[in-house]
């Protein structure tokens, strides 16, 4: 969870928005806990958020220039003795093999 981000500024329901401002979100979650708590005779807690994105996602980019491209190597190495393997690498190995949509 944590509070989401507003991408396309209308402050709407749409998936690149949010249509509530900081104030309201910390007014439902220390809401909803402080409601808790009370129901079960509890303590109110001290509330900690950790609100990376909502803090920093509107103020850092980097930009840079594609200089090199790397080809990835496909290929499944070739295994002779499988069966000396550790059962988990042996078990590793099998899903480097094809699968169905590969077929």
């Amino acid at each position: 969870g944590g509070p989401g981000v507003d991408y396309d500024g209308t402050h709407s329901r749409n998936a690149s928005s949010i249509n509530y401002d900081m104030d309201d979100y910390a007014g439902v979650v220390v809401g909803m806990l402080k409601e808790f708590c009370d129901a079960q005779s509890l303590p109110h807690p001290h509330i900690f958020s950790e609100s990376g994105r909502s803090l920093t996602a509107h103020h850092a980019m980097l930009v840079v220039q594609v200089t090199d491209v790397e080809k990835h190597n496909d290929e499944v190495p070739e295994i002779s003795d499988k069966e000396s393997l550790p059962e988990t690498v042996q078990w590793l190995v099998d899903l480097l093999g094809p699968t169905d949509i590969e077929m």
